[in-house]
């Protein structure tokens, strides 16, 4: 790609970026996080650092940063637990900058990744997301995630997960792909106020996927850039909850399908769901495993307790778009997406 000269010197001179991390219980892993940041030289770089009502003592160690880096490390605490949507949020709202990088908290950013993850929006203006290549902290050679992707039924997968990333031709070319990941990734502002921000009704899970939805909707590119490079812990916080990180994966797959599925998709795709989620039911009332048993219950209970507030979000979707586009077509760059249940079981 051509790159005007103008552009070039804009980029040099302007990287105006809010940075929001967001923590909840995450003390262990804080404080490697926000050193990766204030090590960044850039006049118009802001870090927001969002915790949602911890009770871990990770408000101790975000004291300190704010007086040692007084003017750049800012600190909003939520008095409770507002998800992951709402608090990358309030995070974003109370931001100044022409572009915003969210941030979990167990995430480390590689020395000059977060001037590389705002490379793309100089290059190209229909540009709305970008994903950084994530790696496990660990092993660095390993995949944790290249953004988030999920197949037809709605089901997310873990594309490359755990793969060498040196053996894995897509994780080191620029391209675009169907999501962006919560866990790190970059976004012009102006857009994502204009989309809305995050539904927070998507709490914890979806939440990505939902934006990137509504992103590729409206005409605009999510890109893969490999150049930038974000090490991630992974279950930091999720892996002390898993029983409530089952639910929302449960109840936000269904939450999802209602708000975008056109009616044929919707038809195609619930048979097969609600058979898992018997199988998952019946499954652990075999093992006794009761809590584990009614997920799925819980799930499909929110979703009617909820229900005309789904389909109010669905009638605005609706609204604001016309007619539904296939989910095929939306899903064109997965990696994945686009095989049905039959298909891959025909390939194992």
């Amino acid at each position: 790609m051509l790159i005007e000269n103008s552009v070039v010197k804009k980029y040099k001179k302007e990287i105006s970026v809010s940075v929001v991390v967001l923590n909840y219980n995450g003390k262990d892993y804080l404080k490697n996080c926000i050193d990766s940041l204030v090590k960044v030289d850039e006049p118009k770089l802001e870090i927001i650092i969002v915790d949602n009502a911890s009770t871990d003592g990770s408000e101790e160690i975000i004291n300190q940063y704010i007086h040692r880096y007084k003017g750049k490390v800012f600190f909003i605490k939520n008095e409770r637990n507002m998800g992951i949507a709402e608090g990358y949020n309030i995070g974003i709202r109370n931001s100044r900058h022409e572009y915003i990088v969210i941030l979990n908290s167990d995430t480390i950013v590689k020395e000059d990744s977060l001037k590389k993850i705002i490379e793309p929006f100089f290059f190209d203006r229909k540009v709305a997301a970008v994903q950084p290549k994530i790696l496990k902290p660990l092993n660095n050679s390993l995949i944790d995630s290249v953004g988030a992707d999920m197949d037809v039924d709605g089901c997310l997968v873990e594309t490359y997960y755990l793969q060498n990333e040196k053996n894995c031709l897509k994780a080191n070319v620029v391209r675009e792909i169907p999501f962006p990941t919560s866990v790190a990734s970059a976004y012009r502002k102006e857009i994502l106020v204009k989309v809305g921000l995050f539904d927070s009704m998507f709490s914890a899970n979806y939440e990505d996927v939902d934006l990137g939805w509504r992103l590729r909707r409206r005409g605009y590119k999510i890109v893969f850039y490999p150049m930038s490079i974000i090490y991630h812990a992974r279950g930091g916080t999720t892996s002390k909850y898993p029983l409530l990180t089952m639910e929302t994966l449960y109840r936000h797959r269904l939450l999802f399908i209602l708000k975008h599925y056109s009616i044929l998709d919707i038809v195609k795709a619930m048979p097969a769901i609600m058979l898992l989620y018997l199988f998952t039911f019946i499954v652990n009332c075999l093992a006794r495993n009761i809590q584990r048993a009614f997920v799925p219950i819980h799930a499909i209970s929110w979703i009617l307790l909820n229900f005309r507030e789904i389909i109010n979000k669905r009638r605005l979707e609706l609204h604001t778009h016309g007619s539904r586009t296939s989910i095929k077509e939306l899903m064109k760059f997965s990696s994945y997406g686009c095989l049905t249940i039959r298909q891959k079981l025909r390939t194992l």
